[in-house]
């Protein structure tokens, strides 16, 4: 159950600093940007995506490596499917994360530390910009409705500050979870699949038709409603623990009021 775990906790932390660093640096500069046309805080929510999207952007540089040895870790030893099912190949196993670079260096080059790179970009960038742009969309929308004492920094408090930002997060994981399911399917079963025994190369047009061929228009939706719930839990989780330390830092004090319009 736990195959595939250490080496996604060793790249975690390196690759969510450069994601939070990004992220930051962009939406500042860009809402500078929006001050100097004067845009109003309704569309504010640009600025969020853009961040987010050049965030995942260049993250991803590290992260899909991790990807790809944590999900063959995860599968190894299983039988592959198509022809490899018929033949009785397994996918290739690997003793641990070191292990795994070296073999697939070895056998694949680097390049293949980055099998599903293109596919990552076009599901996670996509993806980063939606939640972040989701979110701050509806973050500004919740407080523009929430009752008056709610927006007044002299009587609101940090649980109503967070209640905001969770319902905004729990919005934006459902919204940018279904949209991009489709594409984190085939993200998923490129980066498996590719250089297992037994198997064509894959692209990611020939795993598109593939799924589409066993399940037809459907199977690009497989798992929607849990991704939709695990992108709410995730995403609320991180917004909150991220807007709490931001807070606590006193970072963009000047456009607190409170986190109305940040």
């Amino acid at each position: 159950l736990y195959r595939g775990f250490g080496t996604i906790i060793v790249g975690a932390m390196p690759i969510r600093v450069v994601y939070l660093s990004t992220l930051e640096a962009v939406k500042t500069h860009t809402n500078v940007v929006f001050d100097s046309y004067n845009v109003p805080e309704m569309y504010r929510g640009a600025a969020d995506a853009a961040g987010g999207a050049t965030a995942s952007l260049i993250s991803q540089t590290l992260a899909v490596p991790v990807d790809v040895i944590s999900q063959r870790q995860m599968v190894q030893g299983m039988k592959s499917g198509g022809s490899a099912a018929e033949s009785g190949a397994v996918l290739v196993g690997y003793r641990n994360g070191i292990d795994a670079v070296r073999t697939i260096v070895r056998t694949e080059g680097v390049r293949g530390l980055y099998r599903g790179f293109g596919a990552s970009i076009a599901t996670l960038v996509p993806g980063s910009a939606l939640w972040w742009g989701f979110y701050g969309t509806y973050k500004r929308a919740l407080w523009g409705v929430a009752p008056e004492e709610w927006r007044d920094e002299a009587t609101t408090s940090d649980a109503k500050v967070a209640a905001v930002q969770a319902a905004a997060g729990v919005c934006a994981g459902m919204s940018s979870g279904f949209l991009t399911t489709p594409l984190d399917i085939m993200k998923t079963r490129l980066q498996v699949l590719s250089g297992q025994p037994g198997g064509d190369q894959h692209t990611l047009a020939s795993t598109a038709r593939a799924l589409y061929a066993e399940h037809g228009a459907m199977g690009f939706l497989r798992g929607v409603r849990p991704r939709m719930v695990s992108v709410s839990i995730w995403g609320t989780t991180m917004v909150s623990v991220y807007e709490l330390l931001k807070r606590q830092a006193s970072i963009g004090q000047a456009t607190s009021a409170p986190d109305v319009i940040n």
